[in-house]
């Protein structure tokens, strides 16, 4: 499932997504300062099992991408 706007597509979050850019942005103090996450110490190890408990899940986890 992709849905595409002008500018961006929302898609499903998958492990190609779990990259050393979303592991700074998840560090990033003022992106998460709203956030539960600001308490979390990420790893690559920590977000692939985050990812992994939506598999079985009705939640939904999607990544938003500039179209390029």
């Amino acid at each position: 499932m992709i849905i595409s706007g002008q500018k961006i597509l929302l898609k499903p979050f998958c492990f190609e997504d779990i990259n050393e850019q979303y592991l700074r942005w998840l560090s990033d103090n003022e992106v998460m300062q709203y956030s539960n996450q600001r308490f979390v110490k990420h790893s690559l190890e920590s977000c692939m099992l985050y990812l992994e408990n939506f598999k079985n899940s009705d939640n939904l986890f999607l990544a938003i991408k500039l179209k390029e």
